[in-house]
């Protein structure tokens, strides 16, 4: 036996302009204050508590139980209660006719939710519903159904969708191949000693690390070894930053600032050596 979809919501939400100078809610607020916010928030923990709208057994206890929830007299809460429906925060026929805690607003939120659970309007609506088609339409509510027995339509659906995927992969593979071709990141190994031995290459990252060369230091240089290769298409070898950053310490000591300063003077300038490099 399939299990009864759910009709209540185990939550629901709140706009964040609920306190702007637009907000339905605000008149509510101004005249009535935390008394008129706690008994629309307890209303609707009741109507979304069981589905889109809420009829109380015993409509006079159930006033007395909401004034003494909220801390204040019944003469007040039914105040409040005339005062959201003036507003449209409740339905007023419902309200007075049917003693039924609903109103437009309060369905359209459901409707929402129960998008979320994959059920359309014609499921969820009944007795006491206020939405007109049109409003229906507009909430975008209704969703296409595909029929069980014809599983090989979906078996197909299925395939096409995986080599949609691996398209996906493959054009996403070409253009992160592309983009290492044409980019030098930070733990790219690019030197290549010219010697009939073959050498383990030394990544950037290594070479910052063996020679302490401070964060900043290290983005100023990553900074001109990318305007080499887009400026100049020349890779700094390993042999040369080694060299430049032996140049600066030099030249500079512990200066970590006047050192950036070079690297971006030589980067703004187009230069492709640096000042400590010489001629």
């Amino acid at each position: 036996m399939p299990r009864q979809a759910r009709e209540d919501l185990s939550y629901f939400t709140l706009d964040c302009d609920i306190f702007s100078k637009k907000a339905d809610l605000r008149p509510l607020l101004r005249k009535y204050k935390a008394d008129g916010l706690a008994v629309f928030v307890h209303i609707l923990c009741d109507v979304y508590g069981t589905g889109y709208y809420f009829k109380p057994d015993d409509y006079e206890g159930y006033l007395e139980d909401l004034a003494e929830d909220c801390g204040i007299t019944v003469d007040k809460v039914q105040l409040i209660l005339t005062f959201m429906a003036d507003r449209t925060l409740l339905d007023a026929f419902s309200l007075n006719k049917n003693t039924v805690f609903t109103s437009h607003g309060i369905q359209k939120r459901y409707v929402q939710a129960m998008k979320g659970r994959k059920r359309n309007v014609a499921e969820i609506k009944g007795e006491y519903w206020l939405l007109t088609e049109k409003e229906e339409a507009q909430l975008d509510t209704f969703y296409k159904s595909h029929p069980n027995s014809n599983k090989s339509e979906k078996i197909d659906d299925k395939s096409e969708k995986i080599d949609d995927k691996s398209e996906i992969y493959s054009t996403t593979e070409q253009n992160r191949n592309k983009q290492k071709e044409t980019e030098i990141i930070e733990d790219i190994e690019v030197s290549k000693k010219v010697s009939n031995k073959k050498e383990e290459l030394q990544s950037y990252d290594e070479i910052f690390e063996e020679l302490h060369c401070s964060r900043r230091l290290k983005e100023a240089l990553l900074d001109f070894i990318r305007h080499l290769k887009a400026s100049f298409n020349i890779v700094l070898l390993n042999d040369r930053l080694i060299g430049i950053i032996a140049e600066l310490d030099l030249k500079y000591q512990d200066d970590d600032l006047a050192k950036c300063k070079e690297v971006r003077r030589a980067i703004v300038n187009g230069y492709k050596r640096l000042e400590c490099e010489g001629d």
